[in-house]
């Protein structure tokens, strides 16, 4: 079974996210934050296999969460798909180079959503 962290400041977000994952419930654990902080404390406690990131988020936001998953070594074997609203090309080769391994941009389908994690889960 996969571990998956979805992380967004909406909790309505977050519930959307899940719904995606749901009908497969034998196939993921799913895990919930709703800031940067919170979100890495998720991370080291359980170890997820993909982590699901917005990127601007009180208490630490995306960006700082991808650079200090990707400074911890224990942590390269995990994937981050990067969702979020804040859509400039910047923003997208920014989060690339601090170790996402993929980007979307919101508002995409939750069908893509997970389409795009089950790729990032099969590397």
């Amino acid at each position: 079974m996969k571990k998956v962290l979805i992380t967004d400041d909406d909790p309505r977000m977050v519930e959307i996210i899940k719904s995606a994952f749901e009908p497969f419930e034998d196939e993921f654990e799913l895990f919930t934050a709703n800031n940067g902080q919170s979100a890495l404390k998720m991370v080291r406690e359980h170890r997820p296999d993909l982590l699901i990131l917005d990127l601007m988020m009180p208490n630490g936001h995306g960006y700082a969460v991808c650079r200090e998953i990707r400074a911890d070594v224990s942590l390269n074997e995990m994937r981050i798909l990067v969702v979020s609203a804040k859509y400039f090309p910047q923003d997208q080769k920014d989060v690339l180079n601090l170790g996402a391994d993929a980007f979307m941009p919101k508002p995409c389908s939750l069908k893509q959503i997970l389409q795009q994690s089950r790729l990032l889960l099969e590397q």
